[in-house]
């Protein structure tokens, strides 16, 4: 067993193979360590000047966890800049200032909604103004490669699913959910999800059975709907089976588990909840 220091910030480790990689942040710098997985020894560590100030919480570390790709770790640092490093030597291939850009904003807590890779590109939640509230990056170059909606940016992680033979990326913004092809960023569906006002869409969306599944607290509730690339057919919807402030559910053999409430207003609940039907099946505080 071994143990490792961390700065702050909120972004999980992200491990490949026999390495653990670290995203935080100490003193001025953002940071990414890489670690041996089995003795904890770093193996080498690279920096970038870090900005955030803190917002509605005062940690100013990064929330995203890293995503890995082709021997590249890619990077959303808490004040929007993406990072991309070499996973064997840290050493630096591009970084793109995403916030300043496409002026993005902190919002309540910084950026925090990790990138997806699919197609060559990485796809990215930024929230800028205009037509660049979902934007693609160039996975060699961080060249801009498309960038599309007026989608202000949430704290929901995208997801990856296939429908009709297509790649589709799966993204909950803060006011909807939509449904995008990843070579060009056309649309294939999208429905409205989120209420305005200090609210927040974090849990990131699931897929099974060609099925979507999103949640939120804040009178949001939660949603099942059939997907296909034609669009997302209600299945059922409500604020009273699994409305989570932040964690995402966890799907298995047709029932959901997750955290139903909020942290900051009254008790949460632990809860199992059949997917098809939104039916509580057992509920902890």
């Amino acid at each position: 067993h071994w143990s490792y220091a961390v700065g702050a910030g909120f972004a999980g480790p992200a491990v490949v193979g026999d390495r653990v990689i670290v995203f935080d942040r100490l003193g001025d710098q953002e940071r990414v360590d890489c670690l041996s997985a089995a003795t904890g020894k770093p193996q080498w560590q690279t920096n970038f000047p870090a900005s955030y100030q803190g917002g509605s919480n005062p940690d100013d570390g990064p929330r995203c966890v890293p995503t890995i790709h082709a021997g590249r770790i890619y990077l959303f640092g808490a004040h929007g800049d993406l990072y991309c490093v070499d996973l064997k030597t840290g050493k630096k291939y591009w970084t793109r200032d995403a916030y300043g850009e496409f002026s993005g904003n902190d919002g309540y807590f910084g950026a925090g909604s990790s990138p997806l890779v699919a197609d060559g590109k990485l796809l990215v939640n930024v929230g800028g103004r205009g037509d660049a509230g979902l934007v693609a990056f160039d996975l060699e170059t961080g060249k801009t490669a498309w960038k599309m909606g007026q989608e202000a940016a949430s704290y929901s992680s995208p997801t990856l699913t296939t429908l009709g033979g297509r790649n589709v990326a799966v993204f909950v913004t803060r006011l909807n959910v939509l449904a995008v092809d990843p070579k060009t960023g056309k649309e294939f569906f999208r429905f409205s999800f989120g209420k305005q006002g200090p609210t927040v869409n974090a849990a990131t969306p699931l897929v099974f059975d060609n099925q979507l599944f999103v949640t939120a607290s804040y009178g949001v509730g939660a949603s099942l709907r059939k997907i296909s690339l034609q669009g997302a057919q209600p299945v059922w919807s409500n604020d009273q089976a699994m409305s989570s402030q932040y964690t995402t559910c966890v799907y298995l053999d047709g029932y959901l588990y997750g955290a139903h409430g909020r942290e900051d207003v009254g008790i949460a609940q632990f809860r199992c909840v059949k997917a098809q039907t939104g039916k509580v099946m057992w509920s902890q505080p």
